[in-house]
């Protein structure tokens, strides 16, 4: 027993770091992003397949990036809610270049991709090994210790009858 669980702590603490690593990694959609902006769109319409606005700073950009969609990330007519719009680009850019020229932009309060959130199951493994480890080191720790008591008791029996 004692080594198994001495086998299963060494490969989970190799393995803890990948688990760590896989947690880390961001996925978003390829042509989209989020953005939030100091004063709401009031005005959104299409002309050709690229969106335009009442905003000229937005409207450079819409036609440099080929942007075919804005809408509201937040169905609420709230002021911080209405600053917030998800745009599709072509995808002839890169989330990245696009994301950079709208950081330029004195009325971009916040850019980013628009992030793929998917729920995983390695959260809830690390805490199972944990819990897992934790018993298996009490076994361990409980084993050491009657290990210990009989060898006491054997040493004193030998010590008694010398």
């Amino acid at each position: 027993m004692l080594r198994n669980s001495i086998f299963f702590l060494l490969v989970f603490f190799i393995l803890l770091p990948g688990i760590l690593v896989a947690q880390g990694d961001t996925t978003y959609v390829e042509g989209q992003f989020i953005l939030k902006v100091t004063t709401p769109f009031t005005s959104i319409d299409s002309d050709n397949g690229i969106i335009i606005t009442e905003q000229g700073w937005f409207n450079t950009l819409a036609q440099q990036y080929e942007i075919s969609e804005l809408v509201s990330v937040f169905n609420s007519s709230q002021e911080n809610f209405s600053k917030w719009f998800r745009a599709v680009f072509s995808t002839n850019y890169t989330v990245e270049e696009v994301i950079a020229a709208f950081q330029m932009e004195s009325e971009v309060e916040h850019v980013e991709p628009n992030y793929i959130y998917v729920e995983s199951f390695e959260k809830e493994l690390f805490i199972i090994c944990k819990i897992y480890i934790i018993t298996e080191l009490k076994n361990i720790i409980h084993g050491i210790y009657c290990f210990l008591l009989e060898s006491a008791k054997n040493i004193s029996y030998l010590i008694k009858n010398q």
